[in-house]
């Protein structure tokens, strides 16, 4: 049997990366779930999300997350029920897309991508990448569509029109694209038993002090992105964040006035307002790209804490990305 590095290397000689249409799908009226099984072909490593959204109308109450408050939930879920990807419109634009826009060129601006602009009539683009493997570069985390023990389904939530904006009529579509690589000839395929997850949780803070939020243990973690109070024009609204691993090992213990070197650091770009990343991914200075050697296995730890110190309340909007151990299906 071939070793997996051997795997990997027969894997790229073999193969080529298409970029193939989906089917089209459109907002229902008023909002509405939309969805689609992505077909049989090849082994999955993103997907491409290019919406158009028109909004129309005499609009009052916009709402404070901007444009992107038009989609609800993005989901990328295997055989109905695992989710490899959940997140609300906001969180995948201001914490996903916003972290690895540097290395997947989802910046955003008046024409690229304008998910962060105040609500308003008018058409806007807006632009999001799914990562199905843990980046561009390694084939961790890919999903074999053609395995008959597996159906992948994406699905998109259209938010109602009067949370957009009290008065608007708003219609929008998207024609999703997936990277996927052939299938090598050979059959030989690269390990498949990692499954990369970004899941999006959401929680109440009530006021100002320590709030503790606890990953779930058991997976190897690639980052884990805080946004509180997120909005399309957003502020700090924290002062500290520390890292805690085993009861008194600290890993980060930062002021939220001195992320911002860190972040520049990593992305060579300006830190969002309101966004506090912890990423293990970038420590090597590569971004996307970054070495293994940071990557937290959770399964032997006994305790693991982020505290983020709010100066006020809000909601906590937190986004983990993960690696999962699951049982090969080649």
């Amino acid at each position: 049997m071939a070793s997996a590095q051997a795997a990997i290397d027969q894997f790229y000689k073999e193969t080529r990366l298409r970029r193939i249409n989906l089917d089209t799908m459109t907002k229902p009226t008023g909002g509405g779930q939309t969805s689609q099984t992505i077909r049989r072909v090849g082994l999955l490593q993103g997907i491409w999300l290019p919406i158009s959204i028109t909004v129309s109308g005499s609009l009052s109450n916009l709402n404070t997350l901007g444009i992107v408050s038009a989609i609800r939930r993005i989901r990328v879920t295997v055989n109905s029920s695992g989710d490899i990807f959940s997140c609300s419109g906001a969180g995948a634009l201001y914490l996903v897309n916003e972290q690895i826009g540097d290395f997947y060129s989802l910046g955003q601006g008046t024409t690229t991508n304008q998910g962060g602009s105040a609500v308003s009539a008018a058409t806007f683009k807006l632009y999001f990448y799914i990562p199905i493997a843990m980046n561009r570069r390694d084939p961790v985390g890919l999903v074999l569509l053609q395995s008959e023990q597996q159906t992948v389904e994406l699905t998109i939530d259209w938010e109602a029109d009067t949370t957009v904006a009290t008065g608007a009529t708003i219609t929008g579509s998207v024609r999703p694209q997936i990277d996927a690589f052939s299938v090598p000839a050979s059959g030989v395929l690269p390990p498949l038993n990692y499954i990369h997850q970004v899941i999006e949780d959401s929680y109440t803070v009530s006021g100002s002090g320590d709030i503790t939020y606890s990953p779930i243990r058991g997976q190897v973690y690639l980052s884990v992105y805080h946004g509180l109070s997120l909005l399309q024009s957003s502020a700090d609204s924290a002062s500290r964040l520390q890292v805690i691993v085993n009861g008194s090992d600290t890993w980060k213990d930062m002021q939220i006035a001195d992320m911002d070197a860190e972040y520049y650091l990593y992305h060579g770009r300006n830190r969002k307002a309101g966004v506090y990343p912890v990423d293990y991914m970038a420590s090597s200075e590569l971004g996307a790209l970054g070495l293994t050697r940071d990557f937290f296995n959770t399964l032997g730890t006994t305790d693991y804490r982020h505290i983020l110190t709010a100066t006020g309340a809000g909601t906590l909007t937190t986004v983990r990305r993960m690696l999962a151990l699951i049982p090969a299906v080649n």
